[in-house]
Order: structure tokens, then sequence, then C-alpha cells
């Protein structure tokens, strides 16, 4: 009669290291997919917001109805931006509408979604901030960009023809900034009229 022979520890533990192993590339594998997934939302997002942007250099602000420098011919300089995004009401100042929760950057950014405005996992109302020239940093200042524009943060930067800072003027170009994860420097999409 033969006798029923069962694994030695040594078995179990190659099948046991092999297990893991193939364990952990499929982990890796998973992660890597899931990082470059938010990274094509991320440039995505950006891209949309940028078409949006130039949607509202040639159409104006179809939102605000006050006038002032919200026609065609221009993109959001900062105190618009700031309106649109519900950071400043700014309808005492003649800007109409009234402060809108939540904003109304959907609206006056043609093409673009709510879901344009988000990070991949962040709230779409605090992803897409403007560039910090109240902080007395001049523009396209690349030293604090690259600590001011992270994976969670999309940053408008809206300029004059001369390339200074554009806050109550018609701004005639702008720079949209964000950051790659795992990347790290930051991607540039500047205005179509440069």
């Amino acid at each position: 009669m033969r006798q029923m022979r069962g694994f030695t520890v040594v078995e179990l533990v190659v099948v046991m290291v092999i297990m893991a192993i193939l364990l952990t590339l499929g982990m890796v594998g998973i992660s890597d997919y899931q990082v470059a997934a938010r990274n094509k939302e991320r440039q995505a997002d950006a891209e949309a917001i940028a078409r949006g942007l130039e949607r509202r250099y040639t159409q104006g602000n179809k939102v605000i109805t006050s006038a002032g420098n919200y026609g065609p011919g221009g993109y959001p300089n900062m105190f618009e931006f700031v309106h649109m995004s519900a950071f400043w009401d700014l309808s005492g100042n003649g800007v109409v509408p009234g402060f809108v929760s939540g904003g109304y950057l959907v609206d006056n950014l043609p093409g673009t979604t709510k879901s344009s405005f988000s990070t991949p996992g962040n709230d779409p109302n605090n992803s897409l901030i403007y560039y910090c020239f109240f902080c007395g940093v001049g523009p396209e200042n690349a030293t604090y960009l690259s600590t001011y524009v992270t994976k969670d943060k999309y940053v408008y930067e809206p300029l004059t023809a001369t390339g200074g800072q554009c806050n109550s003027e018609v701004c005639t170009r702008f720079n949209l900034y964000y950051r790659k994860e795992g990347e790290t420097t930051y991607q540039t999409i500047r205005s179509i009229h440069q």
C-alpha cells in the first residue's frame, strides 16, 4: 500500500512567496493605472477650462449684464474671476448678478461642466483658484508657482497684453496651470491670444 504524502514546509513557503510577488505586481499595476487615469482627467479638465476661457474671449460674459470689462475681446480679469467663483460679492459694484453660492463658472465659460472645475477626488468649488497677485508676487513666477500649483488645484492667471498683472482691466492673455500626480513640474496652457 502506498502512503499519501503532503506538502513540505519548503514547498508551502515557495508557493506563498510566489503568490505574494504576483499580488504585489498586480497591485502596483492597478495603482499605476489609477494614477494615469487621474492624470488624464486633470489634463482633460484643464483643456476644457482653457476652451471655456477662449469662448469667453469671443462671446463675452453672458452672465454679468452690467457695463464694464466683461464683453468680447477679453478673458476674465481678477475681479470678474473672484466674483464668478463666489469668493467675493461684487454686485454692489455694478456686477450683476450678485453673489452666487458655488459660483457660476459653468455659465460664464461656455462648454465647461461643473466637473471640469474639480480635480480628481476634490470639491469643484475649491479646485480652480486664481494666481495670487495680491500676495505681492509678479506674473509667471516659476518659484512661487512650483509650490502654489498642486495636483489638487488648477490655477488661473489672467494677464494684460504686455504680460503684466490683470486685476480690473481687459485681460488679453492667460496662463492656466495644473500639475500631474507624481510629477515635480507643473503644466502650462497658454491662451491662444499670446
